[in-house]
């Protein structure tokens, strides 16, 4: 994937996100996003699932969760 299709992928997804809000408001946002992220981030600081951290969702709802948060301080970390 060529430097030019990443940012068109970007482009696009961007622009769907923004059209879905525009349209259905803010129903696909909601405080269990904000309760999924930060029980992923207490996941991605060794916290330990189903021991010190409760969970209602699977854990690969987490995992991912932590996965992301992981690329996303990278980023910040080396200045993306």
């Amino acid at each position: 994937m060529t430097r030019r299709d990443r940012i068109g992928a970007a482009l696009v997804t961007v622009a769907l996100v923004v059209v879905l809000e525009l349209l259905r408001g803010h129903a696909d946002w909601g405080p269990s996003e904000g309760v999924y992220a930060l029980t992923s981030r207490l996941l991605l600081e060794h916290g330990d699932l189903y021991g010190g951290l409760v969970a209602s969702q699977p854990p690969w709802v987490y995992l991912f969760g932590a996965g992301a948060l992981s690329i996303h301080d990278w980023a910040r970390r080396s200045g993306g």
